[in-house]
């Protein structure tokens, strides 16, 4: 590992993108490390935080599940493959582990609520991989302790921005509706 430069390669993720066309995306160690060191610095992973991990390893989002708990002296736990679309059995893990962090797409949070989602006030919840409609954010916010929409290419070594999601008040009727922004950019992007 001593020989390791930052252009070095550090992973390949295929992907057929917003295209539909199949490519290859080659990551090198240089974006990687910048990408684990923007999410630390905006979700804030603790020594042993718990982290449930669903995503197929062919997401990219797999990148943050494994390595952020690893990296910060955490804790991961996966789901088995044929459970982890199972959403009932997804939210009977969240009660039996108590995460810290979890991702999810809007459509499988919106599966989980209608499961039964429990209150985690200790979760720092991430939404992402396709638009986050408001009212599901609205239904989402008070189970959790936080809840981030997050968005990326994955050219763009998995996340590339982020929002903190708060609930919409009265005098924010102005403004654009509670998870409808796609956010701002990690820090170093």
């Amino acid at each position: 590992f001593a020989d390791l430069a930052p252009e070095d390669l550090a992973y390949v993720m295929f992907t057929s993108g917003s295209t539909g066309t199949p490519k290859s995306v080659a990551v090198p160690h240089r974006a990687l490390a910048n990408y684990l060191a923007a999410v630390g610095q905006v979700f804030a992973p603790r020594s042993g935080d718990r982290l449930l991990s669903i995503s197929a390893t062919t997401f990219d989002s797999i990148i943050y599940e494994v390595l952020l708990p690893l990296g910060t002296g955490g804790e991961l736990v996966m789901i088995e493959e044929d459970l982890r679309r199972d959403p009932w059995h997804i939210v009977e893990c969240l009660r039996d582990t108590a995460p810290h962090h979890f991702f999810a797409t809007p459509s499988l949070w919106r599966m989980l609520l209608q499961a039964g989602l429990p209150d985690m006030p200790q979760l720092t919840a991430l939404a992402g991989g396709e638009a986050l409609p408001p009212r599901l954010a609205a239904q989402i916010l008070p189970r959790v302790g936080r809840l981030y929409n997050v968005y990326g290419p994955t050219e763009a070594t998995v996340f590339s921005t982020w929002q903190d999601v708060q609930p919409q008040t009265e005098c924010d009727r102005t403004r654009p509706a509670v998870g409808s922004q796609i956010g701002r950019p990690f820090p170093g992007y």
